[in-house]
């Protein structure tokens, strides 16, 4: 059970209580029948009139044969429906595989509003709860004997996990009758329940099952849950002989198998529908409210919370499975960083609290997946962690994106990118480079008409400093910027005024020092991502602005952006919030602001869907993100839908 407490109080753990008389009182409600002679026939239970031929009497030895469907059937063809009717629901219910195989979903969303997770209670939340649980039917047998008994057995390992709930048709109620029930209150006293009876009052009618997901699978390296339920279902006679049917193997037993949903993380392409960020310097959410006006997005904005860093405490996901009449039954997923901003150290403190007051919902899901609350470094903000677009190279194959993160993450945290599968391995990069240790402070990712589809942003101090050199060349070194602006000065530890000359800059030897450090860096990150995607360097887009030094004296591990770092913007499809460059004004326009539209805002690099490039919305994070040591991509969250071209089980895992 050390596994399963990974999650503690955040994810909750939880004591059985067996329903036997729950279950009692279901079967008071059916209705019942005489026991058929030993040797009879009797309508099958698909209801379509054939004959069930039930041969043996009470003196044989060997087992009761049913000529006909009895078992246990799951959405083995994923079309939202467990059906006996159903050919491939029969054949296929013990595969797993990219055209086959039942799903369940970890139910971690709060449909009915009381800030309490769904699989945090033994109870169905109402008629939204219900579409979030998986479906199994024990198949009718209408003239079952008396005495006739059926029992289902789950997995240990998936008897932990899951919730197993059983519908009564009566009186439309579920009732919690297997897996971890009730409320545990220490690591170790968790009790589940890995078999349950169904009386045959109920066998005669058929019964319904629904399952739920306690958790996401955490790990696929470990002797830890591998996110599959086994049921198996045994039906037994009277005198306790075995009963096999057409649908049963030999030995009378029906096996089937469910696969808990992956945990499936956004990125730049994915279908974005809304952003966050805090209500926290006017300027910023002004000029943010304009570009996602623009993009047709919902701004959501925040106070009250000591966190301006809206993309660090929280990753936006989603996990889905299939649905009825052909549609996609998900939930959006957010996952807390281990550690608040304010360092008292209380739960309340921590970015999960803040998850539950403010986006635990209906479809609204959180979850928690490192070991110990307050643990981890400023590298387990999810800044640092990002998703590579869709792409093929050689036999690696990622339709749904590779998740990509920089150092020193938390082991559990990439254990668990890991264990979701459909999107790694993931990619490690060196960020122990920098002050913050994020990857998005190096790269990004936008769409491009190519036949890949995106093109990769990296960093460039090189890039930067050729065009620096090319304005003092073209007689501009005089040109003065960042007039009026305060920024922060390493070597005195204390604000100052930013204005400087293009030429002054160049005149700088430990920022030229600096970037040239970072940029060999960088480099190295650079030929590691392409390597891994198969990039050339036509699907390279440099993005340029030197690196400081924050540590007086030029240590190599505490680089950051000395202008506006506008890598680190927010991408959302086709539109790009940028850092407002400040850059100096040449001829009446600002030449970086107008280098980075000639170089994203045009057809000359293919980028955007239709290659006539994106459209770029200059955002001014500068007082109250960049001198604090970040930017747009790190004040903001995007979250949407799952992408619907690509169905995450259709996928070779």
């Amino acid at each position: 059970m050390t596994k399963l407490r990974i999650f503690n109080a955040l994810q909750g753990g939880f004591r059985l209580h067996l329903a036997a008389a729950a279950l009692a009182g279901l079967a008071a409600t059916a209705c019942s029948s005489s026991s058929p002679p030993a040797t009879t026939t009797v309508a099958d239970g698909q209801g379509t009139g054939t004959d069930v031929k039930v041969t043996g009497d009470a003196g044989d030895t060997a087992a009761v044969t049913v000529t006909g469907t009895v078992g246990l059937v799951v959405d083995a063809n994923r079309d939202g429906t467990a059906d006996p009717a159903n050919a491939d629901d029969l054949k296929y219910g013990n595969t797993f595989d990219t055209t086959h195989g039942a799903v369940f979903l970890a139910n971690v969303d709060d449909d009915n509003k009381d800030k309490a997770r769904d699989c945090d209670n033994d109870t169905v939340d109402g008629d939204p709860d219900l579409l979030d649980l998986a479906r199994a039917q024990v198949v009718a047998w209408p003239t079952a004997p008396d005495g006739t008994k059926a029992t289902i057995k789950l997995d240990a390992m998936g008897a932990q996990n899951v919730r197993i709930f059983l519908h009564n048709t009566t009186d439309e109620t579920w009732t919690a009758v297997a897996g971890e029930l009730g409320a545990c209150t220490g690591a170790d006293d968790c009790i589940v329940t890995k078999s349950f009876d169904i009386p045959v009052e109920l066998l005669r009618t058929g019964v319904e099952l629904g399952i739920e997901g306690k958790r996401f699978r955490i790990d696929s390296t470990a002797a830890d849950w591998d996110g599959s339920l086994k049921l198996t279902l045994g039906i037994t006679d009277a005198a306790g002989k075995v009963v096999v049917g057409a649908n049963t193997a030999a030995d009378g037993l029906v096996k089937v198998v469910l696969h808990v949903a992956p945990w499936v993380l956004n990125g730049n392409l994915s279908p974005f529908d809304q952003v966050r960020s805090a209500n926290y310097y006017g300027e910023f959410v002004a000029d943010m409210k304009t570009a996602l006006a623009a993009a047709t997005l919902t701004y959501k904005t925040y106070n009250g919370w000591d966190d301006q860093w809206t993309q660090d405490f929280f990753q936006t996901a989603w996990t889905g499975m299939p649905g009825k009449d052909g549609k996609y039954q998900w939930m959006r997923i957010a996952n807390a960083r281990p550690w608040g901003r304010d360092q008292k150290g209380g739960d309340k403190d921590l970015p999960y609290y803040w998850l539950t007051k403010n986006y635990l919902g209906p479809d609204a899901g959180i979850i928690a997946i490192y070991l110990q609350p307050w643990s981890g470094s400023s590298y387990d903000s999810h800044g640092n962690h990002d998703l590579l677009p869709p792409y093929t190279n050689g036999t690696d194959n990622f339709p749904l994106g590779r998740i990509i993160h920089g150092s020193g993450i938390l082991d559990e945290t990439a254990a668990f990118y890991d264990a979701q599968l459909v999107q790694g391995p993931a990619l490690e990069v060196n960020t122990s480079w920098l002050l913050v240790g994020h990857v998005d402070e190096i790269a990004s990712y936008v769409p491009a008409k190519t036949d890949r589809g995106w093109k990769l942003l990296m960093a460039s101090g090189k890039l930067c400093k050729t065009m620096y050199e090319q304005w003092v060349k073209d007689g501009n070194g005089d040109v003065k910027y960042w007039t009026g602006l305060k920024n922060y000065d390493p070597k005195t530890n204390a604000e100052k005024n930013a204005e400087i000359t293009i030429a002054g800059t160049l005149a700088d030897p430990d920022l030229m020092q600096w970037s040239q450090e970072a940029q060999t860096f960088v480099d190295g990150d650079h030929d590691q991502i392409a390597t891994a995607v198969g990039l050339t360097e036509q699907e390279i887009i440099y993005i340029p602005f030197f690196t400081e030094d924050i540590a007086d004296g030029g240590k190599k591990d505490d680089k950051i952006a000395w202008n506006p770092g506008t890598v680190n913007s927010l991408v959302t499809y086709n539109h790009m919030m940028i850092p407002n460059p400040f850059g100096p004004v040449i001829n009446g326009k600002d030449v970086m602001a107008q280098d980075l539209l000639d170089r994203l805002g045009t057809a000359v690099n293919g980028l955007g869907s239709d290659g006539k490039g994106l459209q770029v919305h200059f955002v001014n994070d500068w007082a109250g993100y960049h001198v604090a040591e970040g930017e747009v991509h790190c004040a903001s969250n995007p979250e949407g839908p799952p992408p619907t071209q690509t169905l995450w089980w259709q996928i070779k895992r």
